[in-house]
């Protein structure tokens, strides 16, 4: 009786350690899910790795022809659904904020003079959603806003909205939190300084281009690139192409700066398919383009 006690009592306890095995093998494996779930949904790399591989980051909803004319700047419906058409998965859209508070999809007007408010717009000030919404971009494209532009991301998950705010950048971020949480992660948020990016961050948005166009000459003089990577998980630094173009020893002593960063390079606004090859040759990742027929030339 004895030994038949003890087998037992063996057997029992031999399944009381596989069991607790199990369940830690169990747990393992459910922690390990978890993290394979939603890391790569933060994982800046993970949008990294788009932009190198897209190449090209469409503008302002990219350029649309109508009856012969090339229109670019429209930020309107018909230029966001020919860019996705297009076969392209990163498209910039520029937004302001309307008179009564709502985000609408436009490129401010004032910096040309040619538009007092909105470009492609006759409207001598800030409107309404409502009537903004009611009138044509230079007279022939829809216009668009926060709400339509998220309508569409619902309807296609395979694309993403790199923003260029014209107004408040948290009080976008937060609108955005607050009328579509579900896409904040689709959103890339272009800062303009340095100090926008904690705020940016810590309302949800992980994902995060410092683009470098309002800088003044003495922030380019004294920005510290790898400082600034080191501190900030940014997707990328984007520069504006002439920086490039020019060619001065100023401009290549920060563009050397910049890439000591290690942080991915774009550049801005470039059409021309010789410059983009020389800016993809000397490092840049990707470029913004208002060309939308990309993929044919790698």
């Amino acid at each position: 009786m004895n030994s038949i006690a003890g087998e037992r009592t063996r057997k029992a306890l031999g399944i009381c350690l596989l069991a607790s095995a199990l369940l830690m093998v169990s747990a393992f494996a459910l922690e390990t899910l978890i993290i394979t779930l939603t890391q790569p949904f933060h994982d800046v790399s993970r949008i990294r790795r788009l932009l190198a591989e897209e190449r090209y980051i469409i503008h302002a909803g990219g350029a649309i022809t109508r009856d012969g004319v090339r229109y670019t700047y429209t930020n309107s419906r018909e230029a966001l659904e020919n860019a996705l058409a297009a076969g392209n998965r990163v498209i910039e859209l520029d937004f302001l904020r309307s008179r009564d508070g709502y985000y609408i999809c436009g490129h401010d007007g004032n910096v040309t003079g040619e538009y007092p408010w909105v470009r492609g717009l006759d409207a001598p000030g800030a409107m309404d959603r409502e009537d903004f919404l009611n009138r044509k971009m230079f007279g022939v494209f829809t216009p668009m806003d926060l709400d339509y532009v998220a309508e569409v991301m619902r309807e296609r998950t395979d694309f993403y909205i790199v923003t260029d705010v014209k107004d408040d950048i948290v009080a976008f971020c937060e609108t955005v939190r607050e009328r579509c949480p579900e896409l904040s992660e689709r959103f890339i948020i272009q800062i303009y300084h340095e100090a926008e990016y904690r705020p940016v961050y810590d309302i949800g948005f992980p994902f995060v281009i410092l683009t470098l166009y309002r800088w003044s000459e003495d922030e380019y003089l004294s920005a510290d690139p790898q400082r600034i990577a080191r501190e900030c998980e940014l997707v990328g630094l984007t520069f504006p192409a002439a920086r490039y173009r020019e060619g001065s020893p100023q401009n290549r002593w920060f563009l050397d700066k910049m890439r000591s960063a290690g942080c991915p390079l774009y550049a801005h606004t470039v059409d021309d398919r010789e410059e983009q090859r020389k800016l993809f040759n000397a490092g840049v990742s990707a470029v913004y383009t208002n060309e939308t027929e990309n993929h044919n030339y790698g």
